[in-house]
């Protein structure tokens, strides 16, 4: 939290503090000299019962009230007998009472101040950079270390504590952008060292591989490789990777003519759609694979360093690392036309599905060469059952096919865009069937609704730009005007 909204907090449990002690200390002064009391009288007195010894007989060796030995040391007391100060005793119990209450404003001035990070020592904020710390408690914690970096007010331990403690919580899944950026600022002021900076670097990227559970003989094998920056918000680092190595059961794949860059082995081309690759099926037949379980090996080169100031050195950005990965990814193979995706029906699966798709939009942009390029965009309020679909237009007796779509949990509607040539509607019906090859197109879709939706009447939105200044619409009855 900003430091001038702690800070007077922290002033008030100051003032509290210190009054309550001053007041304490004046207390126990006062009661200690009213109970003590005053002398009253100059007659020697027993400092046992305070019997007055006064005109004892001489070679008197005890008192004659409680037979105290009147020979040990500090057995009377000189200058009479003392009473109490009531006045005195009662003063003292007032400041006793005000240092209670200053105690008590002090304490929770306390701990109201305690709640601000600018009031917390720093070694205890650096034990806050820790994974089983709640993420907001350790998102305050590095915004308070950066700000008393970005001061002045940290020690070269104290910076080389909180970096350790980042680069360890850096290689779980807990770490974010928040905490990473402490070592960014305290590199730019050079109190990172280098090999602390290129352990950053190097654990600052990650990359999840998947491929599809099961493929049936004669199928591609999708294969999905994603690249997870940590420090997604910097431009400080460049990262690639290339896979050098593909194994089917320790089987090693050659390279094939059009292999999608970075991985030779791998392809990336239609009919098998957006998966960023494919492992197709005579390199699975080639690595003699049949039916049953089977591991996918990839060997992935990763390599990544800091982007140079514009001013720098030509010859571009120099590798701070560079290391191997090794993936392993199980999958199983099926016979020929085995189904690998399953439709899935009920009553209340067809219900939530309904109730939760739509509405739908659909436009169309005449491109430059005059053909329609036609989007098909279908919202869903409810992704909890996955959808495959094929979208068709239909205006009267006419049809087009406008493509097909998956949407899951994770992204959402259906959209399809497409070049139909001879597309001149202005409304029409879309109508969405079921496509499982779409679904086995992805790494993770095995089952998909099995159901079809028909929006009626729907209309097409026409580019206005290219009704105005674009090329003309393709000649022709417009099917479904009004």
């Amino acid at each position: 939290m900003p430091p001038t909204e702690a800070e007077p907090l922290l002033l008030r449990f100051y003032w509290t503090a210190a009054f309550s002690l001053v007041a304490a200390v004046l207390a126990a002064w006062l009661i200690r000299r009213g109970l003590r009391g005053q002398s009253v009288g100059d007659h020697p007195v027993c400092r046992r019962c305070a019997y007055d010894l006064f005109a004892l007989p001489a070679g008197a060796a005890r008192c004659p009230e409680c037979g105290a030995d009147l020979a040990a040391p500090r057995a009377t007391v000189r200058g009479g007998d003392r009473r109490p100060r009531p006045r005195t005793v009662l003063a003292g119990a007032a400041c006793a009472a005000a240092a209670l209450v200053g105690a008590i404003l002090a304490a929770r001035a306390g701990v109201r101040a305690w709640a601000f990070d600018a009031n917390r020592p720093t070694w205890w904020l650096t034990r806050q950079i820790a994974a089983d710390v709640p993420t907001d408690q350790r998102e305050q914690a590095s915004a308070e270390l950066r700000r008393r970096l970005r001061e002045d007010l940290l020690s070269r331990g104290q910076i080389d504590a909180i970096t350790a403690r980042v680069l360890d919580l850096q290689t779980g899944p807990s770490h974010s952008w928040r905490t990473g950026g402490f070592v960014i600022m305290a590199r730019e002021r050079k109190t990172v060292s280098d090999a602390d900076w290129t352990r950053f670097a190097s654990q600052n990227v990650r990359y999840d591989v998947s491929c599809r559970p099961r493929i049936a003989v004669g199928e591609a094998l999708p294969v999905e490789i994603q690249e997870r920056q940590l420090q997604s918000r910097s431009s400080k680092f460049w990262f690639d990777h290339k896979v050098t190595r593909v194994e089917v059961d320790g089987v090693p794949l050659p390279a094939v003519p059009d292999g999608a860059w970075p991985s030779p082995n791998l392809t990336s081309r239609a009919p098998y759609g957006p998966v960023g690759y494919y492992l197709e099926p005579a390199l699975i037949a080639r690595a003699g694979a049949r039916p049953g379980a089977h591991t996918l090996t990839l060997h992935l080169d990763v390599s990544g360093g800091e982007y140079l100031p514009p001013n720098g050195p030509e010859g571009g950005p120099p590798a701070l690392f560079r290391r191997q990965q090794i993936i392993h990814l199980p999958w199983t193979l099926l016979p020929a036309g085995a189904p690998t995706v399953d439709l899935i029906r009920s009553p209340q699966i067809d219900a939530t599905v309904r109730a939760g798709t739509g509405p739908v939009e659909v436009e169309c942009e005449v491109q430059h060469d005059g053909r329609p390029k036609v989007s098909v965009q279908v919202r869903r309020n409810d992704t909890s059952v996955t959808l495959s679909m094929s979208a068709e237009l239909r205006a009267g007796a006419r049809t087009w096919p406008a493509g097909e779509s998956v949407s899951t949990p994770d992204t959402g509607g259906l959209y399809t865009t497409r070049v139909l040539p001879g597309f001149d509607a202005d409304r029409v019906d879309v109508i969405l069937r079921p496509a499982p090859d779409a679904g086995r197109q992805t790494v993770s879709v095995t089952e998909i609704w099995g159901g079809e939706i028909t929006f009626k009447d729907v209309r097409v939105r026409w580019s206005d730009y290219q009704r105005t200044i674009g090329p003309p619409r393709p000649p022709g009855r417009r099917v479904g005007a009004q």
